[in-house]
């Protein structure tokens, strides 16, 4: 169904009639497929409106959009054959549709649709799978319609046309939903059919990479026996998930080796460290995972949580206070969907400024380092009341081992398809358990659904950036431009599709990149950008920004030059690119030379080519680095041009759509003669140690605002 939603399984395509052995186009004809009746009850979200009474462009002839069959898309698990699984479908069948279309089947007719279900994946050097995927390709059709429509001698349509191109529209790669991209040991899927008590299924094995000992490529080593696997299905559910309580303790050991580090005492052994922006804040002792138990008149009672129970100790100068975080993961039903609760308990005597230092620390390296995934760790932000330690965590885990982590495994919500629908976020689309049961408990953990529905969630682009405003015609601040500069593959694609599912929020335009400096960027009024804070994961927040340049006039800052914490690396690495190329094109056979001359006087002979190229490197990052700096300058100068008041930069902070000078200025609002004056004032830390820090802003370099 969500490959109806998204358009990957169109409802509507062209197949071309061609006369016999030839390329000769003698007719068009349309295939219009008709999801499940109860698809408009499965949505989570509101349909398209610009899709919604626009389906199809046939309905004045076939106003059916939803088919009237029970059994639509029902799915049969085959064996012995060289198919997988078998589809059911009612579709119509239109004639000649460019010139006088007619209905040849109204969707009265079925067809069977035979496919292969075959697993993917690329085999790493580590030997670890990961770019899991679900390969679909079409092997059969048969059915009524397929033998109306190759009867009919006016129709010249055959049973080999019609598997061509339907293989067009169905031969599909799916991502596996299960691993969020990454690697695992081994991965088997078996066929289950004519079970008693038990639904026909098709179950996914999977053995996750859990590292066993404090060396990197100590892995668990599992064995997989897919004969030995069972249908644990009920018979009422379509979906089901479990593992052992054997992994409990395997998972304590995975995550604390995960965060080991060999001492640097040259001793071999191993330590524990807990390390935020290079410095040790702690040590890991332990950690365990376990249910959650508890006794009521001495009898056990499982309250179907899970826990995660961190033992260590803090750095805190001269004292070490022991510390017990207690991360709990309980499953609860809401509004009949499956969905995860997360909390912690945090035992350690330190004052409430620290906690909160110590559960930044946690929150934001920790826990991705341990492999938990990001939304599990954005519940946990929001409980600790720092939603600004989710950015953090996410490039922890972006620079993470690239290993599946257990909780990514979970099937509440299964990830199918992700697109780039709106020019700023991509979309996700999910098959969400619905009507679930879930058991944690010594034996294991468990859960099946008896009905799924279908969610989407957004995930704005992390390099999006403003670059520029908008004014209207009396000057004042209209809107922001944001840099998206990886449209190029969208712009014909999801950008300007139109199916069920698509979320796309308004904008004004797209502008095309200019020169080396300007990639795409996307134009936003302030009120869209406030509708997309409003409608949340829309677009991202609080943009850090730095002061580098400020426009004076009459002893007052007119306008401030402003560029992202985000592009000042972006750009020192381009400058160093640019150098580097500079500098080998103007000055390679000087250096070569200079490399040989050296080399000969520290040598006594004739260097090798090796030795050369080792030197020549040497000598080449030498006067990179000692010319980057004015290099840098010059770059910074040709890309800064986003520049506003100090009261327009104050109004779009004020509205979480930037900071300007985060922990450095504050804004201050003062009444002059029943006027309302807004400006910024250096805080605790001026950005130049060498700079007066009563008004530090007054000491940066000067540009003016008209040569922007």
């Amino acid at each position: 169904m969500t490959l109806f939603e998204t358009g990957t399984l169109p409802i509507w395509s062209i197949n071309e009639i061609k006369e016999n052995n030839s390329e000769v186009v003698i007719r068009t004809d349309a295939v219009i497929l008709h999801p499940p009746m109860d698809l408009p009850a499965k949505r989570l979200y509101e349909v398209n409106e610009l899709f919604s009474g626009n389906e199809h462009p046939y309905l004045n002839i076939i106003p059916t959009v939803y088919s009237d069959h029970d059994d639509e898309l029902t799915v049969e698990i085959l064996t012995g054959s060289d198919a997988d699984i078998r589809v059911k479908l009612y579709p119509s069948y239109l004639m000649n549709v460019d010139e006088s279309p007619s209905a040849l089947i109204n969707g009265n007719y079925n067809i069977f649709i035979d496919v292969t279900f075959r697993l993917g994946y690329n085999t790493r050097p580590d030997g670890l799978i990961d770019d899991i995927s679900i390969n679909i390709d079409l092997v059969d059709i048969s059915g009524q319609l397929v033998d109306a429509v190759v009867a009919l001698p006016s129709a010249n349509v055959t049973k080999e046309g019609l598997i061509s191109r339907l293989s067009e529209l169905i031969n599909k790669s799916i991502a596996f939903p299960l691993t969020s991209g990454g690697a695992i040991q081994a991965i088997e899927t078996k066929k289950f059919v004519n079970e008693e008590n038990r639904p026909d299924a098709i179950g996914f094995y999977m053995n996750l990479a859990l590292q066993d000992g404090p060396e990197i490529d100590s892995i668990l080593e599992m064995q997989v026996d897919i004969a030995l696997a069972e249908n644990f299905l009920p018979a009422e559910s379509i979906m089901a998930f479990a593992f052992h309580s054997n992994l409990y303790n395997h998972l304590g050991k995975d995550f604390k080796f995960k965060l080991a580090r060999l001492s640097d005492d040259g001793s071999g052994e191993y330590y524990y460290p807990i390390v935020q922006d290079g410095e040790k804040k702690g040590s890991i002792k332990d950690i365990t995972v376990y249910p959650e138990k508890i006794f009521v008149n001495n009898v056990i009672s499982y309250t179907n949580t899970l826990i995660i129970n961190i033992y260590g100790e803090y750095d805190l100068g001269q004292t070490h206070p022991d510390f017990n975080l207690k991360i709990s993961i309980r499953p609860y039903m809401k509004a009949g969907l499956l969905n995860f609760d997360v909390d912690y308990d945090l035992d350690i005597s330190i004052v409430t400024k620290i906690l909160l230092v110590f559960l930044g620390a946690f929150i934001s390296v920790v826990l991705p380092q341990l492999g938990i995934p990001i939304a599990i760790v954005s519940l946990l932000a929001m409980k600790v009341g720092e939603e600004i330690l989710v950015d953090q965590a996410r490039e922890s885990i972006e620079a993470k081992i690239g290993r599946a982590s257990f909780l990514d495994s979970f099937p509440n919500k299964l990830p199918i398809e992700a697109h780039r629908w709106d020019p700023l976020f991509y979309t996700e689309h999910r098959l969400w358990a619905a009507d679930a049961r879930y058991a944690i408990n010594d034996l294991g953990f468990c859960m099946d659904a008896r009905d799924t529905r279908l969610g989407r969630t957004t995930t704005p682009i992390q390099h999006m950036v403003i670059r520029s405003e908008i004014r209207g015609a009396t000057g004042t601040l209209s809107g922001l431009y944001y840099r998206a500069r990886d449209l190029r593959n969208y712009l014909q694609t999801d950008l300007i599709s139109i199916h069920a599912a698509t979320l796309r929020l308004p904008y004004i335009e797209i502008l095309p990149p200019e020169t080396d400096i300007e990639s795409y960027r996307v134009g936003l009024s302030l009120s869209q950008i406030e509708d997309r804070i409003e409608f949340g994961n829309g677009i991202v927040t609080k943009i850090e920004y730095i002061p580098k340049k400020v426009d004076i006039i009459d002893h007052q800052i007119f306008k401030i030059l402003a560029l992202s914490s985000l592009e000042l690396p972006e750009i020192e690495s381009t400058a160093s690119q640019y150098l580097r190329t500079e500098i080998v094109e103007e000055r390679g056979d000087e250096i070569t030379a200079l490399a040989i001359s050296t080399l000969e006087n520290e040598l006594g002979r004739t260097p090798t080519e090796e030795e050369i190229s080792t030197k020549y490197n040497i000598l080449l990052a030498d006067l990179i680095r000692a010319n980057l700096y004015s290099r840098n300058l010059i770059e910074l100068d040709r890309r800064m041009k986003f520049q506003l008041e100090p009261f327009e930069f104050a109004s779009l902070q004020r509205k979480s759509i930037l900071i300007l000078g985060k922990d450095q200025l504050v804004i201050i609002d003062m009444n002059v003669h029943g006027k309302v004056i807004t400006y910024y004032r250096d805080f605790e830390f001026p950005f130049d140690p060498g700079a007066s820090p009563n008004d530090n802003l007054m000491n940066l370099p000067k540009y003016k605002s008209s040569e922007i």
